[in-house]
């Protein structure tokens, strides 16, 4: 995301994701807050992120961050942090299958 291009009051939906820029939309804002809410299913895709390095706090349930082939999930109170330009995906964990027999 660039800085500044969408308003507070905005709510964009995308991806299963609903989102909301809670402060720093300054083009000198040294960062930028928002709140994210997934739905199962939905999710960042693969990415790259070239202007802002990030940090997510989960509030509740679960997300699998994913860089590279890394995969880490957080459950509600964990935080993660991802670099700037590296490729990136948070979804919600998958579903294991389900077992036969």
């Amino acid at each position: 995301m660039e800085t500044g291009m969408i308003d507070t009051q905005e709510s964009l939906q995308f991806a299963g994701m609903a989102t909301r820029v809670i402060a720093g939309l300054s083009t000198a804002a040294p960062y930028t807050v928002m709140e994210m809410r997934v739905e199962p299913g939905g999710g960042a895709p693969l990415h790259r992120s070239l202007d802002e390095d990030k940090t997510f706090i989960v509030l509740e349930g679960a997300l699998d961050f994913r860089f590279g082939e890394n995969v880490r999930e957080a459950g509600a109170g964990a935080a993660h942090a991802g670099g700037r330009r590296r490729r990136a995906r948070v979804h919600p964990p998958t579903a294991p299958a389900p077992r036969r027999g």
